[in-house]
C-alpha cells in the first residue's frame, strides 16, 4: 500500500464505533476530488442510513476546493494524502489501512444511497461467509438531458436483465465501484485495489472471480449516481469505460476459463457489441436497395422483426426497473433515446477497440469526466 510511503493528514470526526452484536461491521470509504458540491448529500445519505456504517472515511485527494472541509464538518473521518494519487483506486487504496470493519463498501462521492440501501447489500455478506463482494442498483439521480435519460433506460435494462441473469448463475460481470460492498480481508487478500487498468470495479470483480470468490448482484440495494449531462462528459466516461475494458480483457482473457459461466457473458457481451454496428449498417443496406432496386422485401420483414424484439425486450425490461426504481414514467418517455445512446456506444466500443487492441495507444490518465 502506498500509505506506507508517504505522509498523510486526517481528522478524528466519523472514527469508528463498534458494530451492534451479532452484526457485520461496516466501513464506507468515498474517495474525492473536488467534490465540495455533492459530497454534503452524500455523507447525509449514508449517515442516515436504516443501518448506518460503523466508519466513514471520505479520501480528500488533494482536492483544490473545500471538499475535506465540507467532508469533516458533515461528520466524516477525512484523510488527505501528500500529493494526488491519479486514479481512484489508489485514492481508495489510501483508507483501506485505516479500515477496522469486516466489510468494506466504496460509494462515488456524487452518488446518494435510497434510505436503506446500506441494509440490504450487507445483508448478503451476512447469510454466506464465503461471499466476496456485492453491487447495488444503479439509477441515475438526475433525469433532465438526453445523456441522463438514455442512460436510465441503458442502467434498467441491463440491470433487470443481464445483471440478474449473471447474478442467477454467480458471475456478475463487474460490481460497480459507484456502490459496491466487499469482505475487507478479501479486498486485503488482492493487495488493495489495482490502479494498473482504467476501471478498479471490473479489475477487482474479475480478480475474484479467477480466484474463485463469490459475488452478487443486489437488486433492492438503490444508489443514485450523476451521470453525464453534457457530450464532452459522456464521451469521457465512455471512452475510458471501454477502453478500461479492453484493457482487462487483454489482462484476464487467458484465465477466464477458471469461471466459464463468466467467459459466457463476456464473449457473449464483446460478440452483440461488435455485431450491433454491422447489424446497423446491413439493416440500412437492405433497405435502401429494396426502395432504390425494388428488390425483394423479405430480408427486410425478418431485419424489422429482430428489431421489434429487440425493442420489446428493451421495453419490458426496463418498464420493469422503472416500477422497481419509481420512475416509470420518465422511463417510458425515455426508451428511445436508449437507441439513440446504442448507437453513439457503438461508435466508442470501434474506437477504444482501435486505439486499445490494434494500435495498443493504452489509455493511462484517469479521468471521471467532470
Amino acid at each position: 500500500m502506498a500509505l506506507t510511503a508517504e505522509r498523510i493528514t486526517r481528522s478524528r470526526a466519523g472514527a469508528a464505533h463498534p458494530a451492534p452484536r451479532g452484526r457485520l461491521s461496516v466501513a464506507v470509504i468515498i474517495p474525492a476530488y473536488n467534490e465540495e458540491a455533492s459530497i454534503a448529500d452524500t455523507i447525509r445519505s449514508v449517515l442516515t442510513q436504516t443501518r448506518p456504517p460503523e466508519q466513514l472515511i471520505v479520501v480528500d485527494d488533494c482536492s483544490t476546493d473545500r471538499t475535506g472541509e465540507v467532508a469533516r464538518a458533515h461528520g466524516a473521518q477525512v484523510v488527505r494524502p501528500a500529493r494526488n494519487q491519479g486514479t481512484k483506486a489508489q485514492a481508495q487504496n489510501v483508507a483501506l489501512p485505516l479500515v477496522g470493519a469486516e466489510i468494506t463498501v466504496t460509494i462515488d462521492a456524487d452518488t446518494t444511497l435510497a434510505p436503506d440501501a446500506l441494509e440490504k447489500l450487507i445483508a448478503p455478506f451476512e447469510r454466506d461467509p464465503d461471499l466476496a463482494l456485492a453491487s447495488g442498483y444503479l439509477v441515475p439521480r438526475h433525469l433532465d438531458t438526453v445523456w441522463e435519460r438514455g442512460r436510465l433506460v441503458e442502467y434498467l435494462y441491463g440491470l433487470e436483465l443481464y445483471k440478474t441473469a449473471q447474478a442467477a448463475v454467480g458471475a456478475p460481470i463487474v460490481c460497480s465501484g459507484a456502490f459496491s460492498a466487499f469482505r475487507t480481508s478479501v479486498l486485503r487478500e488482492h493487495g488493495g485495489f489495482d490502479a494498473g487498468t482504467m476501471a478498479e470495479d471490473l479489475n477487482f470483480t474479475w480478480k475474484v472471480h479467477m480466484s474463485g470468490g463469490k459475488a452478487t448482484f443486489v437488486e433492492g440495494a438503490i444508489c443514485y449516481p450523476v451521470d453525464p449531462r453534457t457530450w464532452p462528459i459522456y464521451f469521457k466516461q465512455v471512452d475510458r469505460w471501454v477502453r478500461a475494458f479492453f484493457q482487462n480483457l487483454m489482462l484476464f482473457s487467458h484465465r477466464l476459463h477458471r469461471k466459464p459461466m463468466l467467459a459466457v457473458f463476456i464473449w457473449l457481451g464483446v460478440f452483440e457489441a461488435f455485431l450491433f454496428p454491422a447489424a446497423l449498417v446491413a439493416t440500412a443496406y437492405t433497405v435502401l436497395t429494396a426502395t432504390l432496386f425494388e428488390r425483394d422485401v423479405a430480408w427486410i420483414s425478418w431485419l424489422a422483426g429482430l428489431t421489434l424484439v429487440d425493442a420489446a425486450l428493451v421495453t419490458a425490461f426496463a418498464i420493469r426497473g422503472g416500477i422497481r426504481a419509481r420512475c416509470l414514467p420518465v422511463v417510458l418517455r425515455s426508451v428511445h433515446l436508449y437507441f439513440l445512446l446504442r448507437m453513439v456506444n457503438a461508435g466508442l466500443w470501434w474506437r477504444g477497440f482501435i486505439l486499445e487492441v490494434l494500435l495498443g495507444r493504452r489509455l493511462t490518465v484517469w479521468s471521471k469526466g467532470h
